[in-house]
């Protein structure tokens, strides 16, 4: 199941990297059955879905929200930025939107109005969420829709891995790297 979820997750952010051009009007996806001597397609050689089918319909939707899924793990109660865009491609320009996410399972939510239209066959940016990570270690999901009124127009989701806060270390540390090391270095807890 994990192999098959990494499959899904690989075309997903291929998909997505495509659809943040808007020049890029199409493209096709190939090997769409396993074979002896390749396995990465949709479907496995006895043709039963090796994906969720319908989370890849939703992918390859005319509307499409395109989130940033370089954050890497989180930490016990970190706060992030997370950038969010939304690829449309469908038949009108859509006003007055708004943006909701959540982490499943957990009472950590919050809401964007998208102020701009936005037009059809574009990618546009819709800003960054300011997102906390729970305060209990584990794996989460984040769910995102876009909505117009009640109706929702485009979902996602980001896997989200967070991990206990780092013990403060108990020798200085020397940085002979660059500003943005130091920088990193600090934000965990070291006395550089």
């Amino acid at each position: 199941a994990a192999t098959r979820r990494s499959e899904f997750d690989a075309l997903q952010f291929e998909i997505e990297a495509m659809r943040r051009h808007a020049s890029i009007g199409g493209y096709i996806i190939t090997e769409f059955t396993d074979v002896h001597w390749e396995c990465n397609g949709m479907l496995d050689m006895q043709r039963t879905p090796k994906m969720p089918m319908d989370a890849l319909v939703s992918l390859n939707s005319d509307t499409i929200l395109i989130v940033d899924r370089s954050q890497g793990a989180w930490r016990v109660g970190e706060q992030r930025n997370i950038s969010v865009s939304l690829s449309h491609w469908g038949a009108s320009t859509l006003e007055h939107a708004e943006l909701r996410w959540q982490i499943e399972g957990q009472n950590i939510s919050g809401q964007q109005t998208i102020a701009t239209a936005i037009p059809t066959r574009s990618t546009t940016p819709l800003g960054e969420l300011g997102i906390s990570a729970p305060a209990q270690a584990g794996l989460y999901r984040v769910q995102l829709a876009l909505f117009l009124g009640e109706k929702r127009v485009a979902a996602s989701s980001l896997r989200m891995a967070v991990y206990p806060a780092l013990a403060k270390p108990a020798l200085p540390v020397r940085s002979y790297g660059t500003d943005s090391l130091h920088d990193a270095l600090t934000r965990r807890g070291f006395a550089i």
